[in-house]
């Protein structure tokens, strides 16, 4: 399916990250949030991104992934080949992203603190990809 003409996906499942609407609209993105991450794989159903945007959680708690990513690249991988992603996270956490990165090379990684234009930097590096 093709993407939705400039639609983002934001994930904000702990909000730790700015988010200017503002700039991204007068670029002519229109923006969907999520606060779950099974909030945005509902979405994702009917909904075809050209970008998501979301953090990076590790949770020692799962037995099956190490974190809440895992069942976001499965369905970007499958449904949605060619979406921008860009992934927030603690700079101590990089070493846990590296077997993340080897199933969606196309990834870009923010470390905090970050800012909207940080983002919006993000987002024109993997669209140029």
């Amino acid at each position: 399916m093709a993407a939705d003409s400039k639609t983002l996906l934001f994930i904000v499942e702990q909000g730790g990250y700015p988010l200017d609407e503002d700039a991204l609209r007068r670029q002519g993105y229109r923006i969907a949030t999520a606060l779950s991450m099974r909030k945005a794989l509902s979405l994702l159903k009917n909904m075809h991104p050209v970008g998501v945007i979301a953090e990076f959680n590790p949770v020692t708690a799962f037995r099956d992934r190490i974190s809440n990513l895992e069942p976001l690249l499965a369905r970007l991988q499958t449904h949605h080949p060619g979406t921008a992603l860009v992934v927030l996270a603690e700079k101590e956490t990089a070493p846990l992203l590296e077997p993340l990165k080897g199933r969606y090379p196309s990834m870009i990684t923010l470390f905090y603190p970050v800012s909207g234009e940080h983002i919006l930097k993000a987002l024109q590096e993997a669209f140029a990809r």
